[in-house]
């Protein structure tokens, strides 16, 4: 074999080794690995396949509910967990955690496991107030199914001011009305109405904004009060939040309508 038989294949096989290393060109849905899957060579095409299908069942129950929400069609991407809650009287909308239904949404990469048999997407569902909610999926047979919809907490640290947690606990509302008890008081706890925490706003529906107008404080013992202007479903409203101190951290202790 000559010398330049030998450089040729030489060359050749580099340039499939710097091929097999560049990200994956074309396609519509990012992937990325969990763990690195130790058959390379085949890799990368499951990858691309699996992370399109996790797009598409993602995407199409979201459009579906978002559409017409029928069992028929939004079902088949659920897997057994989901369907049980439905058959015991969830909504999708539930399933979701959300209380109205979302203008749009968008997804992010999927995640793959070393295994490319389980998922995981994070949606952003469009609300005047964005929230997101992670799905995880898993591959049963050679179908993926929505396995879990969970909420993705944005930071851990509760707020330092009557404001923040007046702030957060709004924010709840629209996106994980589960998280909203945790900013009330314990004798507020005690005395919550049918529809939980989020029945003592005195409203439902979507919240499209607020402002806080004005916070006051109080010496001894250790309160605030702090007045919000809310906007619901087209309609302006207003609140006064009162709140305590309780073991060092503010704690909404009344929720009052009020007037301008």
């Amino acid at each position: 074999m000559s010398k330049y038989a030998r450089i040729l294949i030489c060359g050749l096989a580099g340039f499939a080794m710097l091929a097999c290393s560049l990200p994956f060109l074309g396609g519509s849905v990012p992937v990325v690995l969990v763990t690195p899957p130790t058959n390379q060579q085949s890799s990368g095409a499951v990858s691309r396949n699996a992370a399109d299908a996790v797009s598409h069942v993602t995407i199409s129950f979201l459009n579906d509910v978002q559409a017409s929400q029928a069992s028929a069609t939004v079902e088949p991407y659920l897997g057994d967990a989901l369907k049980q809650r439905l058959s015991n009287g969830q909504t999708y909308l539930q399933l979701l955690n959300v209380q109205s239904n979302f203008s749009g949404f968008d997804i992010s990469p999927v995640v793959l496991n070393q295994e490319a048999n389980q998922a995981t997407v994070n949606v952003t569902l469009n609300y005047p107030l964005p929230v997101v909610r992670r799905f995880t999926l898993t591959l049963q047979s050679t179908i993926w199914k929505i396995q879990t919809i969970d909420p993705i907490q944005v930071g851990d640290i509760y707020p330092s001011t009557s404001e923040g947690v007046v702030e957060a606990f709004l924010e709840a509302y629209q996106g994980n009305p589960d998280q909203m008890k945790q900013y009330l008081s314990s004798g507020l706890i005690t005395h919550l109405p049918a529809g939980g925490a989020a029945g003592l706003l005195k409203f439902s529906g979507t919240l499209q904004g607020y402002v806080i107008q004005s916070g006051s404080g109080m010496m001894n013992p250790p309160g605030a009060i702090v007045k919000v202007a809310l906007r619901v479903n087209g309609q302006d409203l207003n609140r006064n939040f009162t709140l305590v101190q309780d073991n060092g951290k503010w704690v909404i202790d009344t929720i009052q309508n009020a007037t301008r």
